[in-house]
């Protein structure tokens, strides 16, 4: 696949994945809409000399679906959503069921992270935004980032398997 290519499919999919998160509309596909997603772990963060094992959604479906119905993470866990090419997404925490902290990162620097993000079961839910172009986002549990002392400005090593 050419390169001009692989960017107009990235960009494709990453305006789906948003057009699909903030409007609310479900994907239709072969996954139980009322069941979590366990995707295997295919990345590490080293964040504060821990190691957080994170899962890899591929899919539009798989990305859009996220954390939704998970009842628990354990300490260090989580989820890492990459962009190619960089760009400015929005999160929401639609049909989760825990809190999340949702750090944003630009080539392993932390540019914004939304602290302990409450679940959402409503209709509408509230928004967080890069509000710059990223390259990461990491989804952990409820205020880890506190905990591993995490700040804008820090720098992540991502882990990504088979890269």
């Amino acid at each position: 696949m050419k390169i001009n290519q692989r960017i107009a499919l990235g960009i494709y999919i990453g305006l789906s994945l948003l057009f699909f998160m903030y409007t609310g509309l479900k994907i239709t596909a072969s996954i139980d809409s009322k069941k979590a997603q366990n995707l295997p772990v295919e990345a590490q963060a080293i964040i504060s000399e821990k190691i957080i094992y994170l899962e890899v959604p591929k899919t539009p479906s798989e990305k859009a679906k996220g954390l939704m119905y998970r009842k628990f993470l354990h300490l260090n866990t989580g989820m890492l959503f990459t962009f190619n090419p960089p760009q400015e997404v929005k999160f929401w925490m639609k049909n989760c069921l825990m809190h999340l902290d949702i750090i944003f990162l630009k080539n392993g620097r932390v540019k914004a992270i939304a602290h302990n993000a409450p679940p959402c079961l409503a209709e509408l839910c509230v928004v967080y935004s890069s509000k710059n172009p990223v390259t990461h986002v990491i989804e952990i549990r409820g205020g880890r980032a506190m905990e591993l002392g995490l700040a804008v400005g820090d720098e992540i090593d991502i882990i990504i398997n088979n890269e």
